[in-house]
């Protein structure tokens, strides 16, 4: 847990020195401050945030360059994830299925790793990509990555 603390100084009394305090849990703005540095060093890229949380999966799409190779908006991309399609964009249902496999893997071992694949725009056409699953640090148990992808 992260805390902010404030003191003011109120001025001298007979009795001593008065001070006013006040106590702030700021893990989540913490948290919030992590992420927001994180994504700055992936401007120019999708960025997505992953959030595990009591066996559900939650996807939150924080920028978006994809929409000229994909050929799909940042609503539509943020819709595959939130209705678990995101099998759409690969060649076959077995492929996405294999590889979902080996990412749930690594990020139960809370891994930095990368992928080199392709995934298919709105015709259906080839589009290579880097993916780079990050963890982000947290205070609580919960699986929390930031993903960019860029494409070539």
């Amino acid at each position: 847990m992260s805390m902010q603390f404030h003191l003011y100084y109120l001025g001298e009394e007979q009795d001593g020195k008065r001070f006013y305090g006040a106590v702030q849990n700021a893990t989540e703005l913490a948290e919030v401050k992590q992420q927001l540095t994180l994504m700055s060093d992936f401007a120019s890229s999708t960025i997505v945030f992953l959030k595990k949380f009591n066996d559900t999966w939650s996807f939150l799409v924080a920028s978006y360059s994809l929409s000229d190779d994909l050929q799909i908006s940042k609503e539509e991309f943020q819709e595959l994830f939130d209705k678990h399609q995101l099998y759409k964009l690969f060649a076959s249902r077995g492929h996405f299925d294999n590889l979902y496999k080996r990412i749930v893997a690594m990020i139960m071992n809370n891994q930095t790793f990368s992928i080199a694949l392709k995934l298919l725009n709105r015709y259906r056409e080839s589009v290579p990509v880097d993916i780079k699953f990050a963890p982000v640090p947290d205070q609580s148990n919960n699986f929390k990555y930031i993903v960019q992808i860029i494409s070539h």
